[in-house]
């Protein structure tokens, strides 16, 4: 690396610092134990679960047809996915609750939902801002009606 950073970049080699990076002392640092498997099957199964209640809501102008999830953890290929927490009395869940102390970094795991189409769109952007922001309460007051935090 010296020899090409001073050959083809006229670096000297007294300006190049070397940095090494132990991933085995990272990877036994994790915070849970295993290859994080079972952590990926709980978000999974979460997720699946999350999905169905968003398309079976029913007070919502549009409804969803589908849920995708986006997130490496969704997909399998998440290397360390998000530990559990408790949140409430007995619900467990991939999420800190506000009282218990949170890690610095918490996931959040992507997914996009696709409604059903209509043409009763208007032409005026602020009129589409306004809907979407009626579509989103109307869905917010639903979840929270199914005791889901939004």
């Amino acid at each position: 690396t010296e020899h090409v950073l001073e050959t083809h970049g006229g670096v000297s080699r007294d300006l190049v610092t070397e940095l090494k990076f132990d991933s085995e002392k990272l990877v036994s640092q994790s915070n849970y134990e295993g290859d994080g498997e079972e952590q990926a099957q709980k978000i999974i199964q979460t997720y699946s679960d999350l999905s169905k209640v968003l398309r079976s809501c029913s007070k919502v102008p549009l409804s969803i047809t589908s849920v995708q999830g986006v997130s490496p953890v969704l997909r399998n290929t998440d290397l360390f996915p998000q530990a559990e927490y408790q949140v409430g009395r007995a619900k467990k869940m991939a999420f800190p609750s506000p009282s218990s102390s949170a890690p610095p970094y918490v996931k959040a795991h992507e997914l996009v939902a696709h409604f059903e189409m209509s043409g009763k769109w208007p032409e005026d952007v602020r009129a589409i801002l306004r809907l979407k922001t009626a579509f989103y309460l109307a869905l917010k007051e639903e979840l929270e009606s199914m005791h889901i935090t939004a």
